[in-house]
Order: structure tokens, then C-alpha cells, then sequence
């Protein structure tokens, strides 16, 4: 119940009564009715008795004095209201309002009043209302009202230093707070409504509260009745902010691989998972699953703090190559996982052979030196329906690129695609294209690097142990010899060339860019 409320219910319960005061005599003398008695607790013999002796026997010392100035200054206006201390003839305190009009030179007519109940209520509300100031000044919640008849919003910030005295008053609070798009706003519209006491996290921007912009705020509140009897609720908002941005902090340093700043193992199962299952997924996307090739020889030889820096390279490659929605996660010492979303299998295969010239540059801490990698690949919802099934078809898939010779990529569900080039749909590029065994040559670090990169293609695109380079009717010049098979040349008559300029040329097709047929 609000004050006012109090105040009127203490009014409609008060006792009172008349009484006269004739002046201009050697002594004061009251004519008191029966309810001014009563206030008293007085019969009106004892009441004669007692004035006999001492007219003002009822207001004591101070208010003798007080009533005395009082009606000297009130004379000439005819009319006086004060309240005075008055006692019992037993001693007993009793507040009373006097409101008096002069009816004749000598003459007073008072209407008096018991206060006390209202005094008392008074108080508790004084002491309440400085209860809450101390709280306020106290803490860093800053109190607000909101009239739900009126849309009126009031904030209430007593701390020290506020401008205004920290009052801030707007109409049509919560229609503008629900335009404004700030997170939170819905659950604090609610609390303003009386439909939920919180407590509820708002960021509020703008004119939702000027002064405190972008700031974060828990706020709780409850219905009350307002003036008139209107609905209003009343709040406190605390600001957060800084647990806010300590929170924020802690989970960023929780998801995130300390060195590579790339999502760590378990949050990229949940960011990938979380989309898939999110209502914003799109129709198709793709899990690619990056192992580095031989990376153990690499911080064997140059150390792990090189290898950690050759880390941070390839996940700054990963940042670059793929775009700023995909989720990129480090899942192991040198794997790596990227879902790239709503990309249909033609942009995955030349995003991956991207990838795979990317990687392939030469390292800037290391001249000569790069690094080379064998990527699985599964396309989402053909080979997976979540993150577990999709990485354990990519996984096969990697291992397969593994077993034919690494630095390269496969596709999973059986759908084989060399680094060499991937068609439409996931078929195997030509790989006797000589345009993309240029390429694949060119993008070597050194001659004889192109030369075995080529040559292994070759082998492995048509399956041979081996395969040589050489001019026609000479010895070979260079040979790649698959993983697991001895090396060495065959005896006798020099090894058929599988490369030759002559024998290649009718093949190629510049304006298809690959072999016809």
C-alpha cells in the first residue's frame, strides 16, 4: 500500500472534537465538547477542576509557548492549523491537530484532531523512504518506477555525482525500449509489465537509458499500487557490465585453443552441432578434416617451438582461406576441422584445392621449407546428420588420402578426389590434364619438388609403382616410386615414358582445361 493509502486510511479512523477558547479575561477559560474530552481521556469535572489551577494544563511548557506565538501571528488572518503535544491529566502524550477560526475579537473555535496514529505512520514512511536512500547510496542498483497507464518510465539514481539528482523521467518508455533491438529488452518489458519479477539480463543503449550506454544490467522488480490507485512497478537495476565482460572473457579463453585462437575440440563440436540443429542452418554444407603431413619430422628436426609457430601459420591460413561464418576449430596436436556452411560439393572442391595450394606456400619463418597436408572431406546431410557422424566419415576419408600417398584430399562416401582436381559433383579431375600438372608443378618451392609432385600424381591417378620421366629413347631422368615398394629401376630396355611433351600435347584442351573425353 503506498503512503497516500496509509495516510487516508489513518484519516478515516482519527477522533476529534470542539472546543472554545475565550480570551481578553484575567483567565483563559475553554468550553470543551464531549469528544474533545475524549481525546483527553478527561471528565469535564476534572477538566474544570485542573484549568481552575492552570488554564493550559494540557499542552505542557513548550506548547503553551508555541500556541501562544501561534495565535498572536494568527489574529490578524483569522484562521490557524498547528499541531501541538498535548497530555492527559495522568501524563499521557496525545498529538492533536488544531485548526481554529477567530469568531469574535476574544473568540477561538478549534476543531481538533488525534495525529497520532498519522505521526506514526509518518514516521515509519520518513524512515522507510531514508532506508532506501541509504541503500541506493550504497550499492550500484539504481532504482526504477514504471506507470503501466501512463507508459512513464522513471529512473532513480541517487549515487553521488549524478547529474539532475539523478531523476529521469520519459513517456512511451516501452515501446521505444522494444524498438531499440538491445538484447534483453522483452524480458525487461515484461518485468515493467508485472508479468515477471526476474531477475533478467538487459543491455540498454540509447534513450533506454541515457548516461549508461551499452552498459548490462540485471533487473528485478514487482508490482505496486500507485498513486490513485494505479498499477506501477517498482525495481532495481544493478549494473553488470564488468562480471558481464569478465564472464564473456573466461568463456572465449574456454573455447578457444590457446595458440592458434581457433575453437578447441569441444567447442566445435558444439558450434557445429548447435548450428545444425539451429533453425538458421542452411541446405547443404561440408566438414573438412585436416591432418599434417609428417609434422612430427618437422619438430624433430627445427623444434617444437618452430613446430607451434608453423601451428599458428596454417590456422592463419585456415582464417584466410575460408569465410568469417564457417566454423574453424584446432581438434588435435596438428588437426584441424572447418564446416563450411551452406556450400554445395562444386565450392567445397575448389575451396579444398585452394586450401591445398595455400598450404602448400612456402613458410616465412623457413625459406624452402611448407607445410603439406591430407584432408577428409564429408558433405552434410549425405554422409552425416551431426558433428560425431560427419568427423568419423571424414576421418575414413583422410586415412584413405593418407594410404595414397598424402598431400591430397578424398571425399567420403567413396567419392575419391585428388589434389589434381575435383569435377562437378565430386568426380576425379582428368589427370592427365597437363594445364592442372603445370599448375601443380609451378606452385612447387624448387624444379625437382614440381617434378616428384607430378610424377606422384601420375603414379597414383593410374596406379603404377612407379612412374619415370624421360626423353624419348633415354634413360629416365627422374622416377617416383610408391610408398611400400622397393626402389629402384627395372633392368633392361629403358622404362616407357608416362610424360612426354609430344605425347600429352594432343590431349590438352586450353579453353575446357582439361582433356577432352
Amino acid at each position: 500500500m503506498s503512503g497516500e493509502a496509509l495516510l487516508a486510511a489513518a484519516a478515516r479512523g482519527v477522533k476529534g472534537g470542539l472546543v472554545r477558547l475565550q480570551l481578553g479575561q484575567a483567565k483563559p477559560h475553554w468550553s470543551p465538547d464531549g469528544g474533545f474530552l475524549a481525546l483527553l481521556d478527561c471528565t469535564p469535572e476534572l477538566f474544570a477542576r485542573t484549568q481552575g489551577g492552570d488554564p493550559w494544563f494540557f499542552l505542557g511548557a513548550q506548547g503553551r509557548r508555541l500556541a501562544a506565538r501561534k495565535l498572536a501571528r494568527a489574529r490578524r488572518a483569522g484562521r490557524v492549523q498547528a499541531d501541538f503535544p498535548c497530555y492527559t491529566p495522568a501524563g499521557q502524550l496525545r498529538w492533536l491537530r488544531w485548526c481554529g477560526v477567530l469568531e469574535a475579537p476574544h473568540r477561538w473555535r478549534f476543531f481538533c484532531l488525534d495525529i497520532g496514529r498519522w505521526r506514526q505512520m509518518q514516521r515509519e514512511l520518513e524512515g522507510e523512504r531514508e532506508r532506501r536512500q541509504v541503500l541506493l547510496r550504497c550499492t550500484d542498483g539504481l532504482a526504477f518506477e514504471y506507470d503501466g497507464a501512463e507508459d512513464v518510465m522513471t529512473f532513480c539514481d541517487r549515487r553521488p555525482g549524478r547529474a539532475g539528482g539523478g531523476i529521469w523521467r520519459a513517456e512511451g518508455y516501452l515501446a521505444a525500449l522494444e524498438g531499440s533491438g538491445c538484447p534483453g529488452t522483452a524480458d525487461f518489458a515484461a518485468i515493467c509489465r508485472g508479468k515477471s519479477a526476474g531477475p533478467a539480463e538487459v543491455r540498454l543503449e540509447g534513450r533506454a537509458f541515457p548516461g549508461h550506454e551499452g552498459g548490462w544490467f540485471s533487473a528485478s522488480g514487482a508490482p505496486v499500487e500507485g498513486p490513485g490507485g494505479r498499477s506501477c512497478v517498482l525495481g532495481v537495476l544493478r549494473d553488470i557490465s564488468a562480471h558481464k565482460k569478465e564472464t564473456q572473457k573466461l568463456r572465449s579463453r574456454c573455447c578457444r585453443d590457446p595458440m592458434t585462437r581457433l575453437y578447441n575440440k569441444l567447442s566445435t563440436a558444439e558450434a557445429v552441432d548447435g548450428y545444425l540443429q539451429g533453425p538458421c542452418r542452411g541446405s547443404s554444407g561440408a566438414l573438412l578434416l585436416i591432418d599434417l603431413d609428417d609434422f612430427k619430422g618437422v619438430n624433430d628436426r627445427y623444434g617444437h617451438q618452430f613446430g607451434d609457430a608453423v601451428l599458428t601459420e596454417v590456422s592463419a591460413r585456415l582464417r584466410t582461406n575460408f569465410r568469417a561464418t564457417d566454423i574453424v576449430g584446432r581438434v588435435g596436436g596438428d588437426e584441424f576441422v572447418v564446416f563450411m556452411k551452406d556450400a554445395a560439393a562444386p565450392v567445397v572442391g575448389e575451396t579444398v584445392e585452394r586450401l591445398c595450394q595455400l598450404l602448400e606456400q612456402e613458410l616465412p619463418s623457413r625459406r624452402g621449407l611448407s607445410v603439406r597436408g591430407s584432408i577428409g572431406v564429408a558433405l552434410w546431410p549425405r554422409d552425416g546428420a551431426s558433428y560425431e557422424a560427419l568427423f568419423a566419415a571424414a576421418d575414413r576419408a583422410m586415412y584413405e588420402a593418407k594410404r595414397a600417398g598424402k598431400d591430397r584430399y578424398r571425399m567420403a562416401a567413396g567419392a575419391p578426389a585428388p589434389a589434381l582436381g575435383e569435377g562437378g559433383g565430386g568426380e576425379v579431375g582428368c589427370p592427365l590434364c597437363l594445364g592442372r600438372l603445370l599448375e601443380r608443378a609451378t606452385a612447387a618451392p624448387a624444379p625437382e619438388e614440381g617434378v616428384r609432385r607430378v610424377l606422384a600424381d601420375l603414379g597414383d591417378a593410374l596406379g603404377a609403382h612407379r612412374t619415370y620421366f624421360v626423353w624419348k629413347g633415354e634413360a629416365p631422368l627422374h622416377v617416383w616410386t610408391a610408398p611400400g615398394v622397393a626402389a629402384g629401376l627395372p633392368d633392361g630396355p629403358a622404362a616407357p615414358a608416362l610424360l612426354d611433351r609430344v605425347d600429352l600435347q594432343p590431349y590438352y584442351d586450353p579453353a575446357a582445361g582439361c582433356c577432352p573425353g
